[in-house]
């Protein structure tokens, strides 16, 4: 049963990528021609690739609210956004630990992810 919240959470999480891989300029996808997708695809792997070069997963969340983002008695960050992160890990690189949270504002939400200053948005979205 994890193993198969774990696909589906990364199958999300790619699908997640893509939206956020894709162009969002309509002039581009009405005067792109039929073969449009290949660069998205470049890009999502460029993107993986720099993942998997880096050895770590640079998450965007939050640590003030208990059980999505928080931290433990310990300092560690913990909660639901945090396991998403996790499973990330796990799927792309192969080690859940492989992660590093960045703390950021609601207003920060989408440039952090534009400017590919993170690789995924877990932040209470």
């Amino acid at each position: 049963v994890r193993r198969i919240v774990s696909i589906t959470i990364l199958a999300l999480m790619v699908g997640l990528l893509t939206g956020v891989a894709c162009s969002t300029d309509t002039e581009e996808e009405v005067v792109a021609p039929v073969a449009a997708p290949a660069p998205v695809v470049e890009a999502e792997t460029s993107r993986l690739q720099v993942i998997k070069d880096r050895g770590k997963v640079i998450c965007a969340s939050r640590n003030d609210v208990p059980g999505y983002g928080s931290l433990d008695a310990s300092g560690n960050n913990v909660g639901f956004d945090i396991d998403l992160c996790r499973a990330v890990a796990a799927a792309v690189l192969g080690n859940n630990n492989a992660i590093e949270i960045r703390l950021i504002t609601a207003s920060e939400r989408g440039p952090t992810i534009q400017s590919g200053e993170v690789d995924l948005l877990v932040r209470t979205v």
